[in-house]
């Protein structure tokens, strides 16, 4: 396509603004050309509305450090398109806008109203103007609380910080003090409920917010960007945008570790219709995440992607520190992600999809397919729906941690690749924090897995629908892990799933526990299609299917005499349907109730007459 072609196109979409075609800045996209300093010119001379554009050709890029401003192509101007159908490689954008220093926003413990900011000083906030609200509630608190996502180290007690972060509207500014935000509810920590916090973020009382003069309306489309040779590379990064868009590019990495997008403060943040190719599998490493988002991004979207080969396809993490060109006075380390979804995507071969961290909250994960790999999503986040995805890998399905609470799994299709490489059991959904991530009072809560198929190689040893089951922290001189938090309530409801050839697991120090109305069949290399281990408690079991006699249909641990906590005794076992064959004697201090048929069998009545 011509530059005149791409006009007349622009035109048709009711599109204005100049194309200034990247060959009339001196670049030859002939691949050998170094085509930095004539893609850099062509970048300085945009204005509002204009599009750079690239010929078919291969540009090539000298900008070989990521951290060197010299060796990007900087973006900074509002309501540009960058397109192709050229080539890039090796380059580099960084695509910016700024923000302003944060100010004091709540007097500690004042209150404020839900919709409302209330600063100690004047403002100097306009209507329309976005505001990005900053708060220390995250500390460690004793009870944790609904919003708690820091903790402490095991190995070295060190506190973890994690700054809450929201984009807000000005819509109304009533007095020099007080600014009104379009239709939003602040979040618990700006009304200044700080009792019970334990050493709150250095310099921050009660909450900050600043000023974000966004880049509005970037969108890089029908672009292939390669990176061949070059460690470490990135080819967007991206700082305090507004609706930046990437549609219909394609990535090749090849073997290189790198970002494709690296993503700080950004709102309402879209990856559409593109493709990646990383590499074989092989590699290991953070620096193997294809699009990294990170603090202070809200509403992003990943949609109808094609992914293949990476490490980890997609993180979602709120500790990007601010490492990049232009964050050394940003503030942006420890910071929240919000509002993200993943969807209709196609992972072919990714270790892990999809990866999110603590700091990161309502993540929606849904009809999505993966296939290959070790994990289709792992998520340590809060407010959570994965749903409706078809995830076949070697290792897990969903992958979840500690920190996860309130999550629904339903409707997915989660099955077990057999894996030439590597071995090991495989489970649908997996939960077990490892030894930084067990902390006080922060055990799971609201998890619901309903109405998904498990399917599993009939006898592979050790593997499992459902794997619940806490960990010790590794140092003795981690404190937190109290008889408090063993007592606690997980509340993981297990219900209405189909499962076939594998087990529900319930591991050490899981309690309150729901299994109800699934169906077992094909028998399970663990030998009891639900395997309750020692000191389990706090546990109902209620009318589950088994459909034949490969294996046991529960079998239940011994409760420690030992230990030196109490669990809750209110274990519930009731009637159970399709086989003759149940092991649940485990004594009197299970607490288990007789079941309905008055006898240690299981009744034979179908299911269906519930």
């Amino acid at each position: 396509m011509s530059s005149e072609e791409l006009r007349q196109g622009m035109a048709l979409e009711g599109q204005c603004g100049r194309v200034l075609n990247v060959l009339d800045y001196g670049a030859i996209g002939d691949g050998s050309t170094d085509c930095l300093a004539a893609v850099q010119q062509a970048a300085a001379d945009l204005r509002p509305g204009d599009t750079l554009y690239f010929p078919p050709g291969r540009y090539l890029s000298s900008g070989f450090r990521p951290g060197v401003m010299e060796h990007h192509v900087e973006i900074s101007t509002p309501h540009v398109t960058i397109t192709g159908p050229g080539t890039l490689v090796q380059f580099m954008f960084y695509v910016h806008g700024e923000a302003e220093a944060a100010a004091g926003l709540l007097e500690a413990g004042a209150p404020a109203q839900d919709d409302r900011l209330v600063s100690r000083e004047p403002h100097g906030l306009q209507p329309g103007d976005y505001v990005q609200l900053l708060s220390q509630i995250n500390c460690y608190s004793p009870d944790a609380g609904d919003w708690q996502l820091g903790s402490r180290a095991p190995v070295t007690n060190q506190q973890f910080y994690v700054r809450f972060t929201e984009m807000q509207r000005v819509a109304e500014v009533p007095t020099p003090r007080i600014a009104i935000f379009n239709s939003k509810v602040l979040y618990p920590g700006y009304r200044g409920h700080l009792e019970g916090v334990v050493e709150p973020m250095p310099d921050v009382a009660s909450a900050e917010f600043r000023k974000m003069n966004f880049l509005e309306g970037v969108t890089f489309r029908n672009l292939t960007f390669e990176n061949l040779v070059t460690r470490s590379f990135r080819t967007i990064i991206a700082r305090a945008c507004h609706r930046l868009t990437i549609e219909s590019c394609h990535f090749e990495a090849a073997g290189q570790p790198g970002f494709h997008l690296r993503a700080t403060d950004c709102l309402e943040l879209r990856v559409h219709s593109s493709t990646s190719v990383r590499r074989t599998v092989g590699g290991k490493g953070a620096s193997w995440n294809s699009f990294i988002v990170g603090g202070g991004c809200q509403d992003v979207t990943f949609v109808d992607n094609r992914l293949t080969g990476e490490w980890q396809a997609i993180d979602f993490t709120g500790d990007l520190l601010p490492s990049d060109v232009g964050y050394i006075d940003q503030k942006t380390a420890w910071s929240t992600v919000q509002h993200v979804a993943v969807r209709d995507n196609k992972f072919f071969n990714c270790n892990n999809a999809t990866t999110t961290h603590p700091g990161v909250t309502h993540f929606v994960f849904s009809d999505n397919e993966v296939v290959g790999g070790w994990t289709g999503v792992r998520v340590r986040s809060l407010y959570n729906r994965i749903s409706n995805n078809t995830i076949d890998t070697e290792r897990a399905g969903v992958a979840l941690s500690s920190f996860v609470s309130h999550t629904s799994i339903t409707g997915n299709s989660l099955r077990h690749r057999p894996s030439t490489s590597k071995g090991g059991p495989w489970v649908g959904v997996h939960y077990v924090p490892t030894g930084s991530e067990t902390m006080a009072d922060n055990a799971p809560r609201q998890v619901v897995v309903r109405s998904n198929e498990f399917h599993c190689l009939d006898g592979l040893p050790n593997s499992a629908a459902v794997n619940l089951e806490h960990r010790e922290p590794r140092s003795q001189d981690f404190r937190l892990f109290t008889a408090g938090v063993r007592r606690r309530r997980s509340n993981f409801t297990i219900e209405q799933n189909s499962v076939q050839g594998c087990s529900v697991v319930i591991g050490p120090w899981i309690n309150g526990i729901r299994v109800n109305r699934n169906s077992f069949e094909g028998g399970t290399g663990r030998g009891a299609y639900i395997d309750i281990g020692p000191d389990v408690a706090a546990t109902s079991l209620y009318h589950n299917m088994f459909y034949d006699g490969e294996a046991t249909a529960i079998r239940v641990g011994e409760l420690s005499t030992a230990a030196a906590y109490q669990y809750d005794p209110e274990t519930r076992l009731g009637e159970q349907f399709g086989m003759e064959r149940l092991n649940a004697d485990a004594g009197p201090t299970r607490g288990f109730e007789t079941l309905d048929s008055g006898s240690s069998q299981v009744s034979s009545s179908p299911i269906a007459s519930e």
